[in-house]
């Protein structure tokens, strides 16, 4: 069984257009011959088109806490503010489910 753990960093990578080119001949060479990074490869890709699927674009910010208020999020241009944990997990459900 060969160590693939460098490859992880070099398919994620890939995935996020990130690789340079001498790292993708390298990452596809060893895709050729390595079944369990085809599969975890495959498995990154499904999961960034779920989360692009279910993700707005851009992402959304949420800003609260003691020290920060609302008016100060509404001028940072923050989609959401919470005045605390509890708030946040409250905001949060109500935007994802």
């Amino acid at each position: 069984m060969q160590d693939c753990s460098k490859y992880d960093i070099m398919i994620s990578a890939s995935l996020d257009g990130a690789l340079n080119r001498k790292d993708a001949k390298e990452l596809e060479k060893h895709l050729a011959s390595c079944a369990d990074c085809r599969r975890y490869m495959q498995l990154l890709e499904t999961v960034k088109e779920g989360l692009h699927e279910e993700l707005p674009d851009p992402p959304a910010v949420m800003v609260g806490g003691a020290v920060v208020t609302e008016d100060y999020a509404r001028s940072i241009g923050a989609d959401y503010y919470a005045k605390d944990v509890r708030d946040a997990v409250k905001v949060t459900q109500a935007f994802f489910f």
